[in-house]
């Protein structure tokens, strides 16, 4: 027999495991029955036996595993023995909440918010007596070059750029900018447009630990010709961050990837995204690699209208219900703004207020400049590269001196808190 509930908070903090007792008595009001499990290295397996209805998940579970590890797990099982996700933690990150219900999570409920507990007990009673299914997973689709917002005179010309070197066929393209401007979904609508059938591998640099040559397939054929892996488009973002390792071996092997310095006809490419001028110069140098620049969205002000417009869309898409749209003096507000840490800033404020303003009464310009106070201590230029020692080990020690834990807290790579910790035991 199924569980009705399970819930799976990382109690070892007292707040969480507060919080896991006062839902379980919430529940109870409903008369639905409730458990709490330990979290184990087996926490997978232990969840899968129990094949609750409804399970509560925090994002982050101790040192074994986390809310998406767990989802993933559950797609090997039967769809009617799935169950109902809905998260409840004190991850604040506006993605964490869009990548859970794009997974999907039915909703998302954060600690701290007063009503929380009471809110989501009432949600899975209502889900458990009117069966409701826990939607299909949703992955951002890759827009194409023509699907892009442009209507600011530099989106338009970089467009027109972008197609241009598509048709000639560069084999190599560098797409600089400001970081949060949009030079990955500028990469993957390269990719989109590129009418190729290569298979994508989107490859973040700072998290990567394969080899160079298994990152981007390079084998040995007969004659010992070295090839591209096979119908391979590498995207590398955040390319300053592989210590020049993927460029020396590109370059080393270029005239034998390329000859004719021109893209295969299978289409495959490397598209290196980076916010580093001196990366993209070294790029552009060695490989005769393409140059793509995207201008920081205060020089395309133009285009954060129709921006608002799309994630507008996407947090209805994210939810599966209508929400009321912005009036149009709050969307020229929004575009009188400076967004420092560009389109990732804006989309991570609107998606924020919209899907907080489904649940609240609060005026949705109110939100939206909550949201944004929120962001603007949360992005920077350099945030998702660095971090103060000093914050770092003091993360580390909360997290109970898990380096992974804590590096996915601060929103920095394990290496690049590695780094951080050595830099401060250098300066003693």
């Amino acid at each position: 027999m199924r569980e009705p509930v399970v819930i799976v908070l990382n109690e070892r903090e007292p707040a969480k495991m507060r919080a896991a007792e006062d839902l379980q008595a919430a529940l109870s009001q409903y008369g639905i029955t409730a458990s709490r499990i330990e979290i184990t290295e087996d926490i997978i397996e232990l969840l899968k036996s129990r094949h609750p209805k409804v399970l509560v998940l925090d994002y982050l579970l101790g040192d074994y595993s986390t809310g998406p590890d767990i989802m993933t797990a559950f797609e090997t099982v039967k769809q009617e023995r799935r169950p109902r996700v809905f998260y409840l933690t004190d991850e604040p990150s506006v993605q964490v909440a869009v990548n859970a219900l794009r997974m999907g999570a039915l909703n998302y409920y954060e600690l701290d918010s007063a009503d929380s507990i009471k809110r989501l007990a009432a949600e899975i009673d209502h889900t458990l007596r009117e069966g409701k299914a826990s939607p299909k997973r949703t992955p951002l689709p890759a827009l194409s070059l023509d699907e892009l917002v442009a209507q600011s005179a530099q989106s338009r010309k970089l467009i027109e750029q972008a197609k241009a070197i598509i048709t000639r066929g560069a084999p190599i393209i560098v797409v600089k900018g400001p970081c949060g401007s949009g030079i990955s979904t500028v990469a993957r609508a390269i990719e989109r447009s590129s009418n190729s059938s290569a298979f994508r591998l989107i490859a973040d640099m700072r998290f990567n630990s394969s080899s160079i040559e298994e990152l981007i397939g390079l084998y040995l054929r007969k004659g010992a010709h070295l090839s591209l892996g096979e119908n391979l488009f590498l995207i590398a973002e955040y390319a300053d961050q592989d210590g020049g390792e993927l460029l020396d071996c590109v370059y080393r092997n270029l005239s034998r990837l390329w000859p004719d310095n021109r893209a295969s006809s299978s289409g495959s490419r490397l598209v290196i995204c980076t916010a580093d001028e001196e990366t993209a110069q070294a790029w552009k140098r060695m490989t005769r690699a393409e140059l793509l620049c995207v201008a920081p969205l205060k020089e395309r002000s133009e285009d954060i209208a129709p921006l608002v417009q799309r994630f507008a869309k996407e947090a209805e898409d994210l939810i599966g219900k209508k929400i009321k749209p912005l009036p149009s003096d709050v969307i020229e507000w929004l575009s009188s703004l400076e967004w420092k840490a560009n389109v990732r800033e804006l989309r991570s404020c609107v998606l924020d207020a919209l899907l907080s303003s489904v649940y609240s009464d609060t005026p949705i310009r109110q939100l939206l400049e909550e949201s944004r106070c929120f962001a603007e201590g949360c992005f920077s230029e350099d945030a998702a590269l660095t971090v103060d020692p000093l914050i770092a080990a003091a993360m580390l020690e909360k997290n109970g001196w898990s380096y992974r834990v804590a590096a996915a807290k601060l929103g920095i790579s394990i290496n690049a808190l590695y780094s951080s910790l050595h830099s401060a035991e250098h300066a003693k």
